[in-house]
């Protein structure tokens, strides 16, 4: 009698807890020779009990009972969990090993080949595959538990670019790693491209993550799109999404990172390696990357507009080049729609070359940004400071008080003052981000004004890439409407710009020819009477 003997545990861990390979080995071989088998082969995994068709020792003894036209007499396992934890898998499994003309034997278990015998077998494996369930639940919500306390969930290694620290409850940074962190993001958001990043860090002879020498695109892609490298570090923010598979093989899920409720993680617990604007611009840059792929559209050239300037108002999808049509289609949202291509770029770039071409725009545009907030920020700030001083002072009155009616009184004055410098509190701080934006605002004018005057002059001469360049500068976007729904159908946005102070700079009229001033002032004023 021959047998092949099968160990498996489904992590690295098991070895550590005395639940390893080698003890289930020595108890299967003690088996064999108990019952006088002649081992033909040993196969073991480390893997979960959830899956079968990826285990690489498990497929390599299916591959044996399969192509072995003398194959062995028995299949010895451990425990019927060994094998597997899912009760159709073990199903499967089993029938294989029946087929080969074997029979499944288990070390701590009986088990018949009968109609009585597997339906006992399948029970077990219900068994087993409710404790993995569980074993999963008890596992994340532990997990869980540990993030809401404030602490990071470890894996086998530390994050590129840090060490361990406190138990493994939080990162320390690497100094030998964290500069290349750092160089990478650097480089990224000076124009280098993924590829270019990874061949100079090979050329340096720098490790990967993975202490080797060799650097790949999306490893570098992967450092840059994490935000715990810019001091943003979430727990559970990656999500599965189910894949659909071919022939049965390959993974099932694909993990994402928009998993609707991360868990924030306190501040330094993983320290910062770069800036968070910088990090914020490494992300925006990838996604553009992925938008304007041009291998996602054979002629990119044809279309201005094309890979995220261009959306629709009903879903908010990006509308894509249907070149066979000619035209800018949505076909999300269970709806679809299309606008002519040729048509809405000529006239978008006759808004743009205008806007560019009037120096007095911008001008106003300055003017109208200047706000009161400065005015504002500085009442709110003594006002709250008043209110400090009636606190304190309430609270030096009450700790001398022994009164019990004084003391409801001046406790109820207490909470009022309190929830007076709380709403205070939050309108400062809406003043001062409000404050901010302004002040970015009025330096990306400034900074446009002056990039204005240099490109006006080049207008004509520019390529399909520098005038969506000149797009991406004014942070333009165009949203369409369904046809019959609004008429013009689509309208020019930008972020620089507050909403009311669009018109100002972009007319929505749906014909080609270039706006005189005249008519782009007007049309604001005769809209916002009609509202």
């Amino acid at each position: 009698m021959h047998a092949l003997i099968y160990t498996r545990v489904s992590s690295d861990q098991q070895e550590l807890d005395g639940t390893s390979l080698d003890t289930q080995q020595r108890a299967c071989l003690a088996y064999c020779e108990e019952h006088g088998y002649a081992v033909a082969g040993v196969y073991s995994d480390t893997y979960t009990g959830a899956q079968y068709r990826e285990r690489p020792g498990l497929t390599a003894l299916r591959q044996v009972l399969a192509s072995v036209s003398s194959g062995p007499d028995v299949v010895l396992c451990y425990a019927l969990d060994r094998l597997s934890r899912n009760q159709a898998h073990v199903a499967i499994l089993v029938e294989e090993i029946i087929d080969a003309g074997a029979r499944l034997e288990l070390v701590t278990e009986e088990f018949e080949d009968s109609a009585v015998g597997r339906f006992i077998l399948s029970a077990k494996a219900f068994v087993a595959e409710v404790e993995r369930e569980k074993i999963a639940e008890r596992t994340n919500r532990g997990r869980r538990a540990r993030a809401e306390q404030g602490k990071y969930i470890p894996g086998p290694k530390p994050k590129y670019g840090y060490l361990w620290r406190d138990d493994n409850t939080a990162l320390a940074v690497n100094a030998a790693e964290a500069p290349i962190v750092r160089r990478i993001y650097r480089e990224f958001n000076a124009g280098a491209s993924l590829r270019a990043i990874a061949r100079g860090l090979m050329d340096d002879n720098v490790p990967s993550p993975t202490g080797r020498p060799t650097w790949g695109p999306s490893t570098v892609r992967l450092i840059l799109h994490d935000p715990a490298y810019a001091g943003e570090a979430l727990a559970f923010r990656w999500q599965g999404h189910p894949l659909q598979r071919r022939n049965g093989s390959g993974p099932k899920t694909r993990m994402l990172p928009d998993a609707p409720d991360p868990i924030q993680l306190p501040d330094g617990v993983v320290p910062a390696l770069v800036s968070a604007a910088q990090g914020r611009a490494a992300r925006r840059r990838l996604a553009a990357n992925v938008r304007e792929a041009t291998r996602n559209n054979p002629r990119p050239q044809d279309s201005l507009l094309r890979a995220g300037f261009i959306g629709c108002v009903v879903c908010g999808r990006n509308l894509v080049v249907n070149n066979q049509s000619n035209q800018y289609v949505c076909v999300g949202g269970g709806h679809r729609m299309g606008i002519k291509r040729s048509a809405l770029d000529a006239d978008v770039w006759e808004r743009v070359r205008w806007f560019i071409e009037q120096p007095r725009v911008l001008s106003s545009l300055l003017a109208e940004s200047t706000t009161d907030d400065d005015g504002d920020l500085v009442a709110v700030t003594q006002q709250l400071a008043g209110l400090d001083r009636q606190r304190a002072n309430l609270a030096r009155t009450l700790g001398q008080t022994d009164d019990p009616d004084t003391t409801t009184i001046l406790v109820a004055q207490l909470e009022q003052l309190s929830q007076r410098w709380r709403d205070l509190e939050a309108e400062r701080a809406e003043l001062t981000t409000r404050q901010a934006d302004t002040a970015q605002r009025r330096a990306a004018l400034d900074s446009l004004d002056t990039w204005r005057a240099s490109v006006a002059a080049q207008l004509d001469s520019m390529d399909w890439q520098q005038r969506r360049d000149l797009l991406r500068a004014l942070q333009l976007r165009v949203n369409i409407w369904p046809a019959g729904q609004r008429t013009p159908r689509w309208q020019i946005t930008s972020a620089l710009f507050p909403r009311e102070l669009i018109p100002l700079v972009f007319t929505s009229s749906t014909s080609s020819a270039r706006p005189s001033p005249g008519r782009a002032a007007a049309a604001p004023r005769r809209r916002s009477r009609s509202r």
